[in-house]
């Protein structure tokens, strides 16, 4: 604490020992003697450690008496300030240097901050702020002299005290900047000590104090989002998985009260990360319990709807997950597949398809269960809806029957999506509800899931080659899904602002809003009422029809769309699909020599091709008109369909087991390219 008296030449500055910062008290220390203190050497220390303030005419150790009758020891330091200052110009400086400072102009700001501690090299908070400068311009060495002179002079300064402490904790000496944040916080609690101590103690591995540092800087100041993020960091580095609920709410919390990246986008980017990080620990930690929950599940739906459920593990392309009801299938029980030897996510999508088989016993007990179906009738509907982009893909100069494969398959792709995803907005909310415990799950499945297929609504040749009705109607259901999961998980991610940026989105903003209205009134069977708007808001409508579905269809009939049976005749057997690696390898190469639009040509004429069987084990050969000059085998053709497919539409099954084969290909293609 510095005074001014009335002589202006002359200044005196005070302060308690004990209050000083450690190192300084030992340093003084060394002047103490047994008969009271050696001047000379106290002189020496003292002009060490003050000969900032320019020439000083004494230094001593003075004994106050306090109240409560005990000897309190004080440092005096007499000197000699610069003549004739000007105060108030002075001050006027510091406020515009510091408003400066804190419109992100530190360099700028810092001739001024330099120049007042020049010319009053007592005022504490001018050497505080010049450290902070310092800081902020990563020049530590130069902060740590400040901030060591602004607490000579002050050395209640609590501030400077964690502003210190922030310089030695980036110097990398967590032990010397704990002491510091733990005085500061003695004088005064503030969040940002707080949260600082926290993390150090995190990063020292004392996580029990860390965590109970981070807690009371919450309350403290609740809007203070590196505290959340602090305390989200340091229940994740314990490692316990009961305790992954509060770092996703403390990291939820810190997303929720920065409100926007352009906040605090460091603490908004490193805690998004950290939610994904924790997102995949929970998902394979909770499996066992997933997996138990599905096996509880399937149990009571088996007595609910009077046939048993057999989870068989078998190779299904695409999907991790299938479910073919026993009714449509003639069989005595319904058959749960699953893709073997993947991870945690499936469990949450056997889940997703168990809640299928509910809502589909719930209908059909209520007498309101309906099969989806496509007709003649909706073929031409399809066909005419479509005649424009049909007229388009023949100018390019496919043959008619191509065409007509193609625009069917995109077609019969939309409807697919149409049927799942009203009713999948349904399930997972149920899910949610039901299984809190499996919310990492699901988050991680579903943002998958939408993530691909953003990558399609962002990808201009899709957009250019793809009937307009259909791109549309796709992005605009994955636009809904988008808003779905974002209220629920809100923050984490930017699918929604990008969606946002699609023509589509008024359209997802319409859906959404009629779900939303509807979903709280829901009883079984609405949820094919909700389809049939969704159509008629996508300009889907008349392209599929409707057949009951309380009654076992006849021996034939057509199954439900969402799960048909993706069994084909020559389907590849798992003990083969390792020989169609170099197939796959070759059709990725192709693909990037020539691109998706020709891609989208070969696949069309692949499709056409396959409609009268490919023999895949024979020596038969086939020509394409899209790739004149080369024979291919049957396998070869399945490969390059697959490849082309998957190029077209990442989101798509094409109904071929080679996903395994298939993702080893991609693994060994990305790594020729990373090689050149």
């Amino acid at each position: 604490m510095t005074f001014l008296p009335s002589d202006p030449s002359h200044a005196v500055s005070f302060a308690r020992l004990t209050d000083l910062v450690l190192e300084f008290q030992v340093a003084l220390n060394e002047a103490r003697t047994a008969d009271g203190w050696d001047q000379q050497k106290l002189a020496q220390i003292v002009a060490h450690e003050y000969g900032f303030l320019g020439p000083f005419l004494s230094a001593r150790v003075e004994t106050v008496t306090a109240e409560t009758g005990e000897p309190v020891e004080f440092l005096v330091v007499e000197f000699r300030p610069p003549p004739r200052r000007n105060v108030e110009k002075a001050e006027r400086l510091f406020q515009r240097a510091t408003r400066q400072a804190d419109q992100g102009d530190v360099q700028g700001a810092l001739p001024d901050l330099k120049r007042l501690v020049t010319q009053f090299p007592e005022v504490p908070k001018y050497h505080q702020t010049l450290g902070l400068a310092h800081l902020e311009l990563t020049d530590l060495d130069a902060a740590e002299d400040e901030l060591l002179r602004a607490l000579r002079l002050d050395p209640r300064l609590e501030a400077a005290l964690t502003l210190l402490a922030n310089v030695y904790q980036k110097k990398g000496a967590p032990q010397t900047a704990i002491p510091l944040y733990r005085r500061s916080i003695e004088l005064r609690r503030t969040v940002h000590a707080l949260s600082n101590l926290g993390a150090v103690l995190a990063e020292t591995g004392e996580l029990p104090q860390a965590i109970a540092t981070l807690e009371e800087a919450t309350e403290v100041d609740p809007t203070f989002p590196k505290a959340w993020y602090g305390l989200g960091l340091a229940l994740y580095k314990t490692g316990d998985p009961a305790l992954f609920p509060r770092v996703t709410h403390a990291l939820d919390r810190a997303l929720a009260v920065i409100g926007e990246r352009k906040g605090a986008a460091d603490v908004w980017d490193t805690a998004r990360q950290l939610l994904d990080h924790v997102t995949l620990a929970a998902t394979q930690a909770g499996a066992e319990e997933a997996q138990r929950i599905n096996e509880d599940v399937a149990q009571a739906e088996a007595e609910r709807g009077g046939l048993p459920i057999r989870r068989e593990e078998s190779p299904l392309g695409g999907v991790l997950a299938k479910l073919e009801y026993g009714w449509v299938h003639h069989r005595p029980y319904h058959r749960l597949l699953v893709q073997p030897n993947v991870g945690a996510e499936r469990e949450h999508l056997v889940r997703h398809e168990l809640e299928h088989l509910r809502l589909v016993n719930l209908a059909r007990a209520a007498r309101r269960n309906r099969w989806f179906v496509s007709t003649p009738e909706t073929h031409e509907t399809v066909a005419k809806a479509l005649q424009r982009d049909l007229d388009a893909l023949s100018r390019k100069g496919l043959p008619a029957d191509q065409v007509t494969a193609f625009v069917r398959q995109v077609a019969e792709g939309a409807l697919t999506q149409l049927y799942n995803t009203p009713i999948d907005l349904l399930i997972e909310s149920r899910l949610l509800d039901a299984h809190p415990t499996l919310s990492a799950l699901a988050y991680r499945s579903v943002k998958a899931q939408l993530e691909l297929g953003l990558r399609a609504a962002e990808d201009p040749q899709i957009r250019q080659l793809t009937p307009r009705t259909i791109f549309r109607a796709n992005v605009a259901m994955n636009g809904t899904f988008a808003l779905w999961f974002d209220e629920r998980w809100p923050r984490r991610t930017d699918l929604v602002s990008r969606f946002q940026r699609t023509e589509a989105w008024p359209q997802a903003q319409q859906l959404y809003a009629s779900w939303t209205a509807s979903v709280p009134h829901w009883e079984p069977g609405d949820e094919y009422d909700w389809i049939r708007n969704w159509g008629e808001v996508l300009g889907l409508k008349g392209w599929f029809g409707w057949i009951d579905g309380n009654e076992e269809p006849a021996a034939g009939g057509s199954p439900p769309r969402a799960h048909a049976s993706e069994e084909a005749p020559g389907a590849i057997r798992r003990a083969e699909q390792m020989a169609y690696l170099h197939y796959l390898l070759g059709a990725l190469e192709w693909l990037d020599r020539e691109g998706l639009a020709r891609a989208r040509e070969v696949a069309a004429e692949i499709a056409a091709l396959g409609m009268g069987g490919l023999d895949l084990g024979g020596d038969r050969k086939y020509t394409l008109r899209t790739i004149p000059g080369t024979e291919f085998s049957g396998r070869h053709l399945v490969s390059l369909l697959y490849v082309c497919l998957k190029a077209m539409d990442p989101t798509i099954d094409p109904g071929i087991d080679l996903h395994e084969p298939y993702l080893q290909a991609l693994e060994l293609h990305q790594h020729r390219s990373k090689e050149g």
